[in-house]
């Protein structure tokens, strides 16, 4: 046996020593685990009606604001401090959501992506970015 492989417990205070020492190494994920757990069990008092159909559509609306946390958490932790990220997000919700809802998917995408473009063009192109006075 190498020993680099750990022993297999084998009696009940083994078995619970090891188990203690999962939860301590382990002690964020299981308390996200639960707060997990704890809003759902809220969210289905309050509201009995809510199930899968609703867990999935929060999912896909949350996806968008996921991926761009993710990026600016990647941005913030590699030391290029930019916390602009929320605020062209805002802005570029409040241009397209009016219309989002009377369009076909295929024009808002299209309208998404000029928005996202313009705002990231003015981004680039701020007179202080380059040296000007």
């Amino acid at each position: 046996m190498s020993g680099g492989v750990a022993a297999v417990p084998r009696d009940r205070a083994e078995i619970v020593e090891s188990v203690r020492s999962w939860a301590r190494r382990n002690v964020w994920t299981l308390g996200l685990l639960g707060l997990l757990v704890a809003f759902s069990a809220i969210t289905r008092l309050l509201q009995p009606n809510y199930g899968p159909a609703a867990i999935q559509g929060l999912a896909i609306a949350i996806l968008p604001i996921a991926f761009a946390a993710v990026a600016q958490a990647i941005v913030v932790i590699s030391g290029g401090i930019d916390l602009s990220v929320g605020s062209m997000m805002a802005l570029a919700s409040a241009i397209i959501e009016p219309t989002e809802r009377s369009i076909p998917p295929e024009i808002t995408t299209i309208a998404w992506a000029t928005a996202a473009k313009a705002i990231g063009s003015t981004e680039i192109a701020k007179p202080w970015s380059c040296g000007a006075p």
